[in-house]
């Protein structure tokens, strides 16, 4: 069955879909009374819904059974654990799609950066890129079948990201032939399974890379260096292949 977001769940009131969905739940898959669709509301939870009109006022939903429930990212009984990325985000539609992807694995939290080598675009949070950002990650959600939706932070600064507090544990992921390869840092940090509260934090640099004195800073921060291929990669390219080596390593546990 298709998936929708909801703007009110079944337990508040009547199921209302949220706007954008509604419209195309209406008007472009033309849904008719005994239709079925699933009703998300992005936070763990998904209802089975049947359409009980469709009109002008829009659709009438009726709830079809009981909720399922999946737990948060890194709580106990969830298949994933809590992941971040930390990136100055690509041009245009290269960070619509590595946003799609990252989603689909199962991205926790997507922090935009702004580094010394940040390009401009990737410093723009105009209102109308947000909201395509977060379109993008929500039908990503919808796709994959995921319940929780991936979380788009407030852009920061490098050293406003690494002063802040909390226990987490940094991998700083840049071309030094020097440094191990990530699922081996992966494997010697101490710790159980990353939460919200212990996540797993994942920082990428520009293109160009992050400067010898931000790659200082984010080591004394505690980040531990780790080598992804043979190659300078693309941002997005890192992001992704960082993100499903450190799932696989969850999946492999």
């Amino acid at each position: 069955m298709r998936r929708f977001l909801l703007s009110v769940t079944p337990e508040a009131d009547r199921p209302e879909l949220a706007p954008a969905d509604a419209r195309h739940a209406l008007r472009v898959l033309r849904l008719e009374p005994g239709d079925r669709l699933v009703g998300l509301d992005g936070r763990g939870r998904a209802w089975p819904l049947r359409v009980v009109a469709a009109g002008r006022a829009g659709l009438e939903l009726a709830s079809d059974g009981p909720p399922r429930a999946e737990p948060e990212p890194g709580a106990p009984g969830s298949g994933l654990p809590w992941i971040e990325l930390a990136l100055p985000l690509p041009r245009g539609a290269r960070a619509e799609g590595m946003l799609e992807r990252l989603v689909q694995l199962g991205l926790a939290r997507l922090t935009p950066l702004v580094t010394e080598r940040t390009a401009p675009h990737a410093s723009e949070r105009s209102a109308t890129r947000i909201e395509r950002l977060e379109r993008v990650a929500a039908e990503a959600m919808k796709q994959c079948g995921r319940l929780w939706a991936c979380e788009l932070a407030p852009q920061e600064t490098l050293d406003a990201w690494l002063g802040r507090a909390g226990a987490r544990r940094i991998v700083l992921c840049a071309p030094d032939p020097g440094a191990a390869p990530l699922a081996r840092v992966l494997s010697d940090l101490p710790g159980g399974r990353w939460t919200r509260t212990e996540p797993l934090c994942v920082l990428i640099g520009p293109e160009g890379g992050l400067t010898p004195a931000e790659q200082a800073a984010a080591r004394a921060a505690g980040a531990r260096p780790a080598r992804l291929a043979a190659h300078t990669l693309r941002t997005e390219t890192a992001a992704e292949a960082a993100l499903a080596i450190a799932v696989h390593a969850t999946l492999s546990d």
